[in-house]
């Protein structure tokens, strides 16, 4: 048992180059298309966006990387809700939780690479409803948190040290029974692109 496991394990580190796992921090903008549980509908809400990730190839095959990475993703957005009522209603939306990724990379020549594959996140939504009369002052103020989670595509391009994403799928969000609008469970869609510096 003890050599099989030397044996694997020899296998295995020289796969594993961890001289090639880099951390990135990212900024970008990212588009999610809320439904609301009453007749106000589908509502668009646009967020700006930061990560922190940490990705590494776990096999290599010529050109050909399989890679997998960690990192925490967070946002914050806003949307006015109002048409069709009397009252004006601001949505701020934030989102903040971690994710997985699974991608496979192929090396273009030394300073290039794409990137294509998949990342699940989960996190904490919380969602802001302030209602203002005519007058805009504030009638009421709603704050709930639900669980979040992200589940998207994704596609990127690696240049040198400057990295980006372009993502698309979407986010289950549990439903909360202290505010009517986000009382539901549903999935919503979500697409997001994000540039940023690896290190």
């Amino acid at each position: 048992m003890k050599k099989l496991l030397l044996i694997m394990i020899t296998i295995i580190m020289p796969i594993i180059n961890f001289s090639e796992h880099s951390s990135s921090i990212k900024l970008g903008v990212n588009y999610t298309k809320n439904k609301m549980d009453t007749d106000i509908g589908f509502k668009h809400t646009f967020s700006g966006t930061s990560e922190l990730g940490y990705l590494g190839p776990i096999y290599r095959n010529g050109n050909f990387k399989l890679l997998l990475g960690i990192g925490l993703n967070g946002q914050i957005g806003y949307a006015n809700i109002s048409e069709g009522h009397p009252e004006k209603i601001d949505l701020i939306e934030a989102y903040a939780g971690p994710y997985l990724t699974s991608q496979i990379s192929y090396n273009l020549n030394e300073y290039v690479a794409l990137r294509s594959g998949v990342k699940v996140g989960a996190g904490l939504n919380v969602y802001n409803f302030t209602t203002y009369n005519s007058d805009t002052q504030i009638l009421t103020t709603e704050v709930a948190s639900t669980l979040g989670v992200p589940i998207t595509f994704v596609v990127g391009a690696d240049l040198n040290r400057i990295t980006t994403d372009f993502e698309v799928g979407a986010k289950y969000i549990k439903g909360s029974d202290k505010i009517n609008l986000i009382k539901e469970n549903k999935f919503v869609f979500t697409t997001s692109f994000s540039i940023g510096y690896k290190f």
